[in-house]
């Protein structure tokens, strides 16, 4: 949580939830940190973001323009209104609170952090009401002032994550079940592999649709929101559940899933800023121009 001394505190909720099938799934559960991580200093995109006041959850998130911020739409939302059955037809999202109850706060400690950022919207999955959480966990927080000297991460969009693919695993999760006070700090494991992805029943443990894939070990409570990074640096999921207490095959609702709809919160997010649209957020078309272009610069 925040230091004392500054005006805000991100309120530390458990929310355990129990998938569809016969073991239990967690939504920012209790365990561990992302397990075998270290310290991490290196991914400043990536953010703790939760509850300002009251009841809520405590979660990860990362920078994907200036001004946006992508985490798990169960970290937006209230912890009571969230479903009780992780993945079944009747377990629709719930909606997100006001932007105003919402924090991010950067560096690679929360708890010593003196980076504030208040958030001025929330943008949610177009059909909200219609989407149940499973595949769908994802939602963009609009900060109210753009974050300067931090460079975004890339999202990639073009290509789902791939069986047995290596990834690095980013979060702010507890780092110890003795001390519930330990969740703040930056943690990454590189080496973590995909082990599925798409639908899935059983074998895994968990419960999953074509927008998820999930991960053989890493992240737990707190890291919800944070990224799973390919070999290249760019995200491929957003972390989202896991089999409770165990955190191995932990579930990623998948960003390529959602492709049309970060493209154009990206583009919309550009033209706010002035800035140049992000190159995974243009049109193929236009990405490929872009190369092109970057390649004749090169050559003169």
């Amino acid at each position: 949580m925040l230091r004392k001394s500054t005006c805000f505190a991100l309120a530390l909720t458990v929310v355990a939830l129990p998938s569809c099938s016969s073991q239990r799934e967690d939504l920012g559960g209790a365990s561990l940190a992302i397990v075998g991580g270290t310290a991490d200093t290196d991914h400043a995109a990536v953010m703790a973001a939760g509850h300002q006041v009251g009841a809520g959850q405590f979660c990860s998130a990362y920078l994907i323009t200036p001004d946006l911020v992508l985490t798990a739409h169960h970290c937006t939302a209230d912890p009571a209104l969230l479903p009780s059955t992780v993945c079944t037809p009747n377990a629709l999202l719930p909606p997100s609170l006001s932007p105003s109850t919402l924090l991010v706060v950067g560096g690679p400690s929360s708890s010593t952090s003196t980076s504030l950022y208040s958030v001025a919207k929330v943008h949610n999955l177009p059909d909200l009401a219609s989407r149940t959480l499973c595949g769908n966990d994802v939602a963009v927080l609009q900060l109210s002032k753009p974050i300067s000297g931090v460079e975004p991460l890339g999202l990639r969009l073009n290509a789902p994550p791939e069986q047995d693919e290596e990834l690095t695993l980013v979060g702010y999760g507890q780092t110890s079940l003795s001390d519930p006070n330990s969740v703040g700090d930056r943690f990454s494991l590189s080496g973590a592999r995909v082990d599925h992805v798409g639908y899935e029943e059983g074998p895994l443990g968990t419960y999953m649709v074509d927008g998820d894939m999930s991960v053989d070990i890493g992240p737990c409570a707190g890291d919800s929101g944070g990224p799973a990074l390919d070999l290249k640096g760019q995200s491929v999921g957003v972390m989202s559940r896991g089999p409770k207490n165990k955190c191995t095959h932990m579930v990623y609702t998948r960003v390529d899933a959602h492709a049309d709809w970060l493209r154009t919160l990206a583009q919309e997010s550009a033209q706010r800023l002035g800035i140049a649209t992000p190159a995974w957020a243009q049109d193929d078309a236009g990405g490929a121009a872009e190369q092109a272009g970057r390649c004749l610069d090169c050559g003169n």
